[in-house]
């Protein structure tokens, strides 16, 4: 009969004066300072231990009942591939379903408008993509997103897109 056997070293790359014990043999190849482990501080101890943290954060909780809303845009910016002004935009403040932003761009006396569905997120109300195709004079245009629900008429901070 044959037998079949499988040798196992293990390598330490960052060490290699270092090897594993010899096969059959209970003592390593190089000498070993074993180290005491402490029972009591242990992981696994000091986890059963530990006391309730103090040091908890305090901030007071999100509102999301519609009583302080901000619109914020994310990101203004022109899309060369699909030569387009994209604006992404969140409702701080506000988790619902139903609400319809909107995108006005301006620049000297022109404007253009974009119009997507909002749905509800985590802690926010998202906006879908707002995207406003060319042509599009070139220069700096202006945008605001603006907010409506039942509940909500909100418009964001002005964001500057540069068209080149």
């Amino acid at each position: 009969m044959i037998g079949t056997g499988v040798a196992a070293m293990a390598v330490a790359p960052d060490r290699p004066d270092r090897s594993a014990s010899a096969p059959g043999s209970s003592t390593p190849a190089t000498d070993v300072t074993p180290v005491a482990v402490d029972q009591a501080t242990s992981p696994a101890d000091a986890w059963e231990r530990s006391a309730e943290p103090t040091d908890v954060a305090t901030d007071p909780p999100a509102v999301t009942d519609g009583s302080r809303t901000d619109v914020i845009i994310s990101l203004a910016t022109w899309d060369r591939p699909s030569s387009s002004v994209q604006v992404n935009g969140y409702v701080a403040g506000l988790v619902e379903d139903g609400g319809t932003c909107t995108l006005l761009l301006k620049r000297d006396g022109t404007t253009a408008t974009a119009t997507s569905s909002a749905s509800s997120d985590a802690t926010t109300t998202v906006c879908d993509l707002l995207q406003v195709a060319g042509p599009l004079d070139a220069g700096t245009w202006s945008a605001t997103v603006t907010y409506r629900s039942a509940t909500v008429d909100e418009a964001s901070s002005t964001a500057e897109v540069v068209i080149p």
